[in-house]
């Protein structure tokens, strides 16, 4: 495969697992928690991509002391770059209905707070933070084009699901809805004890 450059590289890529390896599964009945779908996105991504750099709930680190860290629950960049290509939040309650407002907060943060973020890799040696990294500083940073993705498992019928009503949560940010992405994993409900409707993975953007 190629070697991922872009967002918009990186985005292709995110579609197909998501769509692909982590419906599957799902339904194989092997993701039973949010840690397994962690795992799951990341393997994937990695398996597509080996260039691709996943950090699992690193700290980001502001580059002045005016914001606090943040700590999402990815972080994507790629060997030989110093740019961010993505950064997740997850949610998995696929027997219930998943709260989303407290993660766009935070993927709305991270992408225009009032100072831009880094997250940093490790010296292998020394298990220290590095400055044998990416961009000669141990970084990987925040820039114009880093997604940030929503991804989310949860009743068919929950908001958290639902594309419009996460709009909702961009007021007064509407500016980045462009820069979102929103991925669904839809659980039938039962309603009057039948299913409501067979179980959907996709993705869309936000705006």
């Amino acid at each position: 495969m190629k070697e991922i450059l872009t967002p918009a590289d990186f985005e292709t890529l995110f579609r197909v697992a998501w769509t692909g390896v982590v419906q599957q599964r799902y339904q194989q009945g092997v993701l039973n928690s949010e840690r397994a779908l962690q795992a799951c996105i990341v393997g994937a991504l990695m398996n597509a991509a080996p260039s691709l750099i996943a950090l699992i709930e690193p700290t980001l680190y502001p580059e002045s002391k005016v914001a606090r860290e943040m700590i999402p629950d990815i972080w994507v960049g790629q060997l030989g770059s110093a740019e961010a290509l993505a950064v997740l939040e997850l949610k998995f309650v696929p027997f219930a209905y998943p709260r989303w407002e407290d993660d766009i907060d935070k993927l709305a943060k991270i992408l225009t707070g009032p100072t831009s973020y880094s997250a940093r890799t490790i010296d292998p040696n020394t298990g220290k933070d590095s400055d044998v990294s990416k961009d000669g500083r141990g970084q990987i940073a925040i820039c114009e084009r880093t997604l940030g993705i929503f991804a989310v498992v949860g009743k068919d019928d929950s908001a958290a699901v639902e594309t419009a009503s996460l709009c909702k949560g961009f007021s007064g940010n509407e500016s980045l809805m462009p820069r979102f992405l929103h991925a669904w994993g839809m659980v039938p409900s039962q309603r009057n004890g039948e299913k409501a409707c067979d179980i959907d993975f996709g993705v869309g953007r936000l705006g």
